[in-house]
């Protein structure tokens, strides 16, 4: 039972009965057949928590102190691994942007032309070494030398080839208006075209040798119409 201002309640269901004198002390009955005893006097008024303000009262402004926070000085952030690994990423999409923009076509504009200049040096430089031209200084120097003059002797070939077709190239295309595409790649295309044709012909020359004066015309005319089969492919012209 528990006391409310002059009421009591049932401590079951919590049903509130006005207190009267007569049943001060006596055993009672609830409605939800509780029983309980009845106070032997009135429940005492419950304290008042809040007094009320006269309302001639003049308001009192609250005064708001404020709380100073410290000052806590800005760590350095630590070295997180993901984000080296973020920027390496950038990086390595800035780098394939660029050999997107320049190499477009894989094959066409970087494979194919280099296959042509490592084939074609490949092809001049075992020509030098076993056609006749360095025999003779061979036996003399030894193989290794003859190797290290072959590739020299062959290197400032292509380098005089390639720089006179490059020269000449790029004085007509600008003469007659004629786009060979980025500069790099029309530079790679260029010196596949001036170094690879050539020694093909050269392969095929050799192999016919043995038909008098047929044999290296055959080659030339080879390593010709190829040198202009590589240009309308790798360029695209018609």
């Amino acid at each position: 039972m528990t006391e409310l201002s002059t009421r009591f309640t049932c401590d079951v269901c919590f049903k509130a009965y006005r207190w009267r004198p007569e049943l001060a002390g006596r055993r009672v009955k609830c409605a939800c057949g509780r029983v309980m005893t009845a106070p032997s006097a009135p429940p005492a008024e419950e304290e008042e928590l809040y007094d009320l303000v006269p309302d001639d009262e003049p308001k009192r402004a609250m005064k708001v102190t404020a709380i100073e926070h410290p000052v806590v000085p800005i760590k350095e952030a630590p070295f997180v691994p993901g984000a080296a690994v973020a920027y390496a990423r950038n990086e390595a999409a800035i780098g394939e942007s660029r050999v997107e923009q320049y190499f477009p076509d894989r094959v066409k504009d970087l494979y194919i032309p280099l296959a042509l200049i490592g084939a074609g040096t490949i092809i001049d430089v075992a020509m030098y070494l076993f056609a006749g031209r360095a025999s003779s200084r061979a036996s003399i120097v030894g193989p290794g030398a003859a190797l290290a003059g072959a590739l020299a002797a062959v290197g400032i070939s292509m380098l005089v080839q390639a720089g006179i077709m490059l020269a000449t190239v790029f004085c007509v295309a600008k003469v007659r208006g004629i786009s060979f595409g980025p500069v790099p790649t029309a530079i790679i295309k260029l010196c596949g075209i001036s170094i690879g044709p050539g020694a093909i012909g050269s392969v095929v020359g050799l192999v016919l040798g043995f038909l008098p004066l047929i044999g290296g015309l055959l080659g030339w005319i080879a390593g010709f119409i190829l040198y202009f089969a590589c240009i309308g492919a790798l360029f695209e012209l018609d």
